[in-house]
C-alpha cells in the first residue's frame, strides 16, 4: 500500500489547505453525521488575541457511524466504492497527506474504539488499533504538520467566519439535499480565539420540490430549489445522483452570472440519474442517443426553473433581451434563429449564437434536400417551385452574410497583430492557415480552411494548400516523383493552382511568414529562406511553372533598409511610406517574382474589399 499511496499523492499535489477539511466533512455526511464540529488549530505563541497567526491545522469531529470494520477495510483500499450509494468517491482521504504530515483518527463506533496515526507509511487495516468499548458514536480527524508536497510557503490564517462561509458554499447543494431528511443537522466552526460560527440546515429557506418529465418519456425527475440571501454568483444548478451533486446543468449555468443579492439553488435528481452515474460520481454515462439525454433533461429543468429565477430576478427578461440584441449585432443574418433559440433561463451570447447556427444549418440542409428532390420530379407546379427556390435563395443569403461577418472578424484580428506585443508568428500563421494542416479545392468548407483571401480573393481558387508541411509531404500530395534537394524543408505556406497545363507543372505560391514583433535578424532571414523554398518547389513543378513568392511581416525602417540593400523595389506606398516591395529573381533555380508585404497594409486592403458587403448587411 505504501507505494500506492505515494503514487496516488502525485495526482493531488496541488491540493489546497481546506481540501482535506472538505473531504472530512464529506465523509462525515456520507457516514450519516447530523452534528459536525470543526476546530481550527493555531500556534498560540505570541498570540495577541487580535491578529490571527497562520493555522497549524484543524480537527473535524462528527457523530456518524465511525470506523467500523467495513469502513476500515474500505479506508485501506484505493478508489473504494464502499459509499457509492451515498456519493463517496473513495480517494479523497489521500489529499490530506499532500497538505499535512499526518492525520490522527480517533473513532468510537458504538462498540469499538478505533485509532490510527495516518501517514505516508500506512500499509493496511492492520495499522488500526481497535479496542472493544461501548459509548456514543463519535469520530475525530486531526490534521497537523505541514506536508512535504504542500506548495505554499505557509498555512493561511482563516477566521471561523471565513471557514464557515467556504464550507457553506462548498456544501450548499448537499445541505439543500439533506435539509428534508435531516432538518436538525448542523456544522459548527470554532476559532482559536473562541469565536463560533454555526451552519444550521434548518436555517435554509423554504425548499420547493417540483416534479417534471422529459417530452413523452415515462421517467419522472425531481427539482429542488431555494433562494438564499447571498451574492448571485453563489447561484448553482446541478444534476444530482446518489445524494451528491455530479455535474452542472448547462442550460442553467448562466444563473451565477446574475448581479444581485439572491443566490438561486436548483438541484435535479431522479432514479434515471442514479442509475446512469459513473462509479466515482463525477459524470453520467448518458449521451445524446440515450433514453433521455442530459441536454433534454436540462431543457425541461430550465423551463421548470424559469418561474423561480423570475421571482428572484424580475428584470431577467430585460437582461436576456440585452443578450439577444448583442448576439444579433454580432450575427444579424441569424436574427430569426437567435430569437427562437432556447439556450437557458439566463441567456449567454455564445450559447445563443451556437444554438442559432445549429438551427440554421439544420434548416439549410433540409431546404437543399427538398429542392434537389423537387428538381427530379415532373410536373411541379410553378408556385411550389418558386416557393422552394426562394427558400434556397434565403438560405444562401444567410450563409453568405455569415461568411462576410466571419471574414470581418479575421480581418479585425489580423489588423491587431502589429499592436499586440504578445502576438507570436503562430498567430499570424494560423490566421492565414492553421499550422500543419492541408486543404484541397474539393473540400466543402474550403472557404474556412484557409484565409488566403487576405492577400487576394483569387488565391481562394486553389487546388491544394499546405501549411508548415515538408517538401516531401507536398511532393506526395501532388503525386510528383521528382526528388528535391532538401526533402525536409518546410515552407510556411504552399498553394497550388489548377491550370490547363497542370500535367506539365501548374501555378503556385510560396509564402514565408515572420511574426510582427520578430527581431531584425529574424525578419532578414526571410529574404534568403523564401527563395530557397521556391527553388525546392521548382524542382517538383519544373521550369514551365509560374511561381510567386511572398514574405508577410510588419515593416520598420531597419527592415525597409535591408530590402533596399537586397535590391527590392517599392511597389505600394501608403502616405509616402512603402508598404510592399518586389524583386524578380531570374536564376534558373528560382525564376520567380518575390513580393514582401506589410501586415498592416494587407489588413487595410482586405477591410476595404469587405466594407461594401458589411455596409449592405448593416443596412
Amino acid at each position: 500500500m505504501k507505494s500506492n499511496i505515494r503514487g496516488v499523492l502525485k495526482q493531488f499535489k496541488n491540493a489546497s489547505f481546506l481540501e482535506p477539511l472538505f473531504e472530512a466533512v464529506a465523509n462525515a455526511l456520507d457516514a450519516g453525521a447530523k452534528k459536525i464540529e470543526i476546530e481550527l488549530i493555531e500556534d498560540k505563541s505570541g498570540f495577541d488575541g487580535i491578529n490571527p497567526k497562520p493555522l497549524l491545522g484543524y480537527s473535524v469531529t462528527d457523530d456518524g457511524e465511525g470506523f467500523t470494520k467495513k469502513n476500515r477495510g474500505a479506508f485501506s483500499e484505493l478508489y473504494t466504492d464502499n459509499r457509492k450509494e451515498v456519493g463517496g468517491k473513495g480517494s479523497g482521504r489521500f489529499k490530506a497527506l499532500v497538505v499535512f504530515d499526518y492525520v490522527d483518527i480517533d473513532s468510537f463506533t458504538g462498540d469499538e474504539h478505533v485509532t490510527l496515526h495516518f501517514t505516508r507509511e500506512f500499509n493496511d487495516e492492520t495499522d488500526f488499533t481497535v479496542h472493544k468499548e461501548t459509548g456514543v458514536k463519535r469520530t475525530t480527524f486531526t490534521f497537523l504538520g505541514r506536508g512535504k508536497l504542500y506548495t505554499k510557503k505557509e498555512f493561511p490564517s482563516y477566521s471561523a467566519k471565513e471557514v464557515a462561509d467556504r464550507v457553506f458554499d462548498h456544501f450548499l447543494p448537499r445541505i439543500v439535499l439533506l435539509k428534508s431528511s435531516m432538518p436538525d443537522g448542523s456544522m459548527t466552526i470554532l476559532s482559536p480565539s473562541g469565536k463560533k460560527e454555526c451552519i444550521l440546515y434548518g436555517d435554509i429557506q423554504e425548499i420547493k420540490e417540483t416534479t417534471f418529465n422529459v417530452k413523452n418519456v415515462n421517467t419522472e425527475f425531481m427539482m429542488r430549489s431555494c433562494v438564499l440571501t447571498r451574492p448571485a454568483e453563489k447561484s448553482c444548478a446541478w444534476f444530482c445522483a446518489n445524494g451528491r451533486e455530479v455535474s452542472k446543468v448547462g442550460e442553467l449555468s448562466g444563473i451565477e452570472n446574475l448581479k444581485g443579492n439572491h443566490a438561486v439553488v436548483i438541484l435535479v435528481s431522479g432514479d434515471y440519474l442514479d442509475e446512469n452515474v459513473n462509479e466515482d460520481r463525477t459524470a453520467f454515462a448518458i449521451d445524446k442517443e440515450s433514453f433521455a439525454s442530459l441536454d433534454e433533461i436540462g431543457r425541461a429543468a430550465s423551463e421548470c426553473a424559469m418561474p423561480i429565477v423570475k421571482a428572484a430576478y424580475p428584470d431577467i427578461d430585460a437582461i436576456n433581451e440585452a443578450v439577444i440584441r448583442a448576439a444579433i449585432d454580432e450575427a444579424p443574418a441569424l436574427a430569426r434563429y437567435i430569437r427562437s433559440a432556447k439556450s437557458g433561463v439566463v441567456l449567454k451570447k455564445d450559447a445563443l449564437l451556437d444554438s442559432a447556427r445549429e438551427a440554421f444549418l439544420a434548416e439549410r440542409d433540409r431546404v437543399r434536400n427538398d429542392f434537389h428532390k423537387l428538381i427530379g420530379k415532373a410536373n411541379t407546379p410553378d408556385a411550389v417551385f418558386c416557393e422552394k427556390a426562394a427558400k434556397v435563395s434565403e438560405m444562401a443569403h444567410i450563409e453568405l452574410a455569415e461568411y462576410i461577418l466571419y471574414r470581418q472578424a479575421i480581418i479585425d484580428a489580423f489588423a491587431l497583430l502589429p499592436d499586440d506585443p504578445t502576438a507570436k508568428e503562430k498567430r499570424l500563421h494560423d490566421l492565414l492557415m492553421p499550422m500543419r494542416t492541408e486543404a484541397h479545392g474539393t473540400d466543402c468548407e474550403r472557404h474556412k480552411l484557409t484565409n488566403l483571401w487576405l492577400l487576394d480573393d483569387a488565391f481562394m481558387n486553389y487546388l491544394y494548400a499546405a501549411s508548415d508541411k515538408t517538401i516531401a509531404a507536398i511532393r506526395k500530395a501532388l503525386g510528383k516523383d521528382t526528388l528535391p534537394t532538401k526533402d525536409n524543408a518546410r515552407p510556411d505556406l504552399f498553394v497550388f493552382f489548377d491550370t490547363p497545363d497542370h500535367a506539365n507543372g501548374g501555378d503556385a505560391l510560396v509564402i514565408e511568414l515572420k511574426g510582427c514583433h520578430a527581431d531584425k535578424d529574424e525578419k532578414k532571414k526571410s529574404i534568403t529562406e523564401l527563395p530557397e523554398n521556391i527553388a525546392y518547389i521548382r524542382e517538383i513543378l519544373g521550369k514551365v511553372s509560374r511561381i510567386w513568392g511572398y514574405v508577410v511581416t510588419s515593416f520598420d525602417d531597419d527592415f525597409r533598409h535591408a530590402l533596399r540593400v537586397h535590391s527590392y523595389r517599392p511597389v505600394v506606398n501608403t502616405d509616402g511610406i512603402p508598404s510592399a516591395y518586389y524583386k524578380f529573381m531570374d536564376s534558373d533555380l528560382v525564376n520567380a517574382v518575390v513580393t514582401v508585404i506589410d501586415v498592416s497594409w494587407i489588413a487595410c486592403q482586405a477591410n476595404a474589399r469587405n466594407k461594401t458587403f458589411m455596409d449592405i448587411l448593416k443596412g
